[in-house]
């Protein structure tokens, strides 16, 4: 595979918005980081008074306790998963994370960027155990799925059906 095709990117993704969305979400020193974006200099300003306006300048952020109570609201009761067992709803990603606080995360996140990816996975076969049917594979734990938040940032390029599906992501 080429680099090129690599280092392309979906004409939906947008590295510098995604930085301003997670400045204006967490306020403070995220966004006196892109300062200059929020406070344009004007055209016949000093420098240096433009300086000055620009640490004087504050930001009291409404978006993140927003994006915050929503998830909160949203997340008040724990979802719950039809068809799945007890235990797989106690560690969705094979890091001890319950099902709630784990779909929380992912819809804050989604409440930052406007996108986010969650990957469906099933754990990768061990060499050294054979397994020749459904009941093998049931019994070394492999048809147990985990799920996986890829954030905004991460997938930079992707492809979709004529409906809208997604039928490829490049991370």
């Amino acid at each position: 595979m080429l680099l090129s095709a690599l280092n392309t990117t979906h004409p939906d993704y947008c590295a510098e918005d995604l930085e301003e969305f997670e400045a204006l979400y967490e306020g403070g020193r995220e966004w006196h980081e892109h300062v200059s974006k929020w406070i344009p200099k004007n055209a016949q300003e000093p420098n240096d008074l433009w300086e000055l306006r620009k640490k004087r300048a504050c930001y009291d952020t409404h978006a993140g306790p927003i994006v915050d109570l929503i998830g909160a609201w949203l997340f008040s009761k724990p979802p719950t998963v039809d068809d799945f067992e007890p235990k797989w709803e106690a560690n969705v990603d094979r890091r001890g994370t319950p099902i709630g606080p784990w779909v929380r995360s992912v819809v804050t996140a989604v409440l930052q960027t406007k996108r986010e990816f969650v990957w469906v996975n099933l754990p990768a076969r061990n060499p050294d155990i054979v397994v020749t049917n459904r009941a093998d594979e049931i019994a070394a734990g492999l048809t147990s799925p985990f799920l996986v938040h890829l954030c905004a940032e991460e997938v930079r390029d992707w492809g979709e059906d004529d409906f809208g599906n997604l039928t490829w992501v490049l991370v």
